[in-house]
């Protein structure tokens, strides 16, 4: 697959990628590049689960074309990159912090399906530090 036709070439509108790969992915560097590393290091790749489960990481815009990084813990905790409309992507604004993983990620998912859907989701609205430390001793109360 030729990098520079990536996306012509893949008719799915969902990559998988690795922590690590996204974490090289998300560095400051050309959009043409950045879609590129994408092309090489992405495979094709679909989640059928919703929210909570399935979680907005952050937002990019490359080339003019919003992307969405997005987390399921239903399937493994892959991520995957999702095109998605340019008007909807808010550039590098965050969702659910990546570093929010195993247990403390379940847990919140957790409590977040047991929110009505009026209540939620709301991630502005939610004390990261205290879901980032959960069950660590260190959590402030809520």
């Amino acid at each position: 697959m030729s990098d520079q036709n990536f996306e012509s070439e893949i008719p799915q509108q969902s990559w998988v990628l690795s922590y690590e790969d996204l974490e090289s992915f998300l560095r400051p560097g050309a959009d043409e590049e950045r879609l590129s590393f994408l092309g090489r290091h992405a495979r094709p790749g679909n989640c059928a689960h919703d929210y909570p489960f399935v979680h907005r990481i952050l937002d990019v815009v490359l080339a003019g074309h919003g992307y969405r990084i997005v987390r399921c813990i239903s399937c493994d905790e892959s991520l995957f990159v999702q095109k998605i409309p340019r008007e909807q992507a808010g550039p590098m604004s965050p969702g659910v912090p990546l570093e929010l993983r195993g247990m403390q990620l379940r847990s919140w998912v957790e409590h977040e399906a047991g929110i009505p859907e009026s209540d939620g989701p709301d991630e502005e609205a939610v004390d990261w530090n205290f879901w980032l430390n959960y069950g660590t001793g260190a959590q402030s109360s809520a």
